[in-house]
């Protein structure tokens, strides 16, 4: 198996993919077993049996799941036949992938982690070295482009604020003028409205046209005596009732001041 599937901590078998003939006939008993025998132990890690006892023959290609059976487990595999009839142009193939946490120290989330990386780093001699650590912000270098990154980036800053501010103005401005014009639009098509409706109610007045003067003549008019000069006689009901009037004021104003 070793020239079949590659040799790597980690690779694990998840299934078993084969393909073959059987050459018979129908009335004979025949059995085929596709195996692989156990490299840490007995018997086989792997058996599918294909019973073709009264059948034709015929090709079969089948995949059989095997769960994560890890690669040391499988030793040599074979298609052994029982029975009368024989197996022509026969495949196998195995479908595997790797487990990364099979050795920790491959991955930072894989269970024991912490403990793998520190054998390592033990048995190179790396785990108890006086390293001095300088902090990278202490370097005059590094302050000093950090403070001109900082200044362009204000001014960046600065600069997109400004241009934010100028749109945001010609946006107000364009906003205006669009509800300025509409207001215009508004107030003319209603002045034409009422000017239309002044002059249909005009047109509606009956006989309107009798209130025109087509022409007059010119000239003098001379004067036209209308009354008759005469004299209004004396009312001699209306004099004795303003005597008694005058009578009576007189009466309650000497009342008043006790004359």
């Amino acid at each position: 198996m070793t020239n079949i599937l590659p040799d790597q901590l980690g690779l694990v078998v998840n299934g078993v993919i084969y393909r073959y003939t059987t050459v018979k006939i129908p009335e004979d008993q025949m059995t085929v077993d596709v195996q692989n025998e156990n490299a840490l132990g007995t018997g086989y890690i792997f058996r599918e049996r294909d019973d073709w006892s009264n059948l034709p023959g015929n090709t079969i290609t089948k995949t059989v799941p095997v769960g994560s059976i890890p690669i040391e487990y499988w030793g040599n595999g074979e298609i052994k036949v029982e029975g009368t009839g024989s197996v022509v142009d026969p495949q196998v193939a195995y479908s595997y992938r790797y487990d990364t946490c099979a050795d920790p120290i491959n991955d930072p989330s894989c269970p024991g982690y912490d403990a793998a990386m520190a054998d390592f780093l033990d048995r190179y001699g790396l785990l108890y070295q006086n390293i001095e650590l300088k902090d990278p912000l202490d370097d005059e270098n590094v302050k000093n482009a950090l403070d001109n990154k900082t200044e362009v980036k204000e001014q960046e800053e600065d600069k997109e604020r400004a241009e934010k501010e100028k749109k945001d103005k010609e946006k107000e401005k364009k906003r205006r003028e669009i509800a300025l014009s509409a207001a215009e639009s508004a107030l003319s098509s209603s002045l034409e409205i009422s000017q239309a409706a002044m002059l249909e109610a005009m047109n509606s007045v009956p006989s309107f046209q009798s209130y025109y003067v087509a022409s007059m003549q010119g000239g003098m008019y001379p004067d036209t005596n209308m009354y008759q000069i005469t004299t209004v006689p004396e009312n001699k009901k209306g004099l004795r009732l303003g005597l008694a009037q005058q009578l009576m004021h007189d009466k309650m104003t000497n009342q008043q001041y006790r004359r």
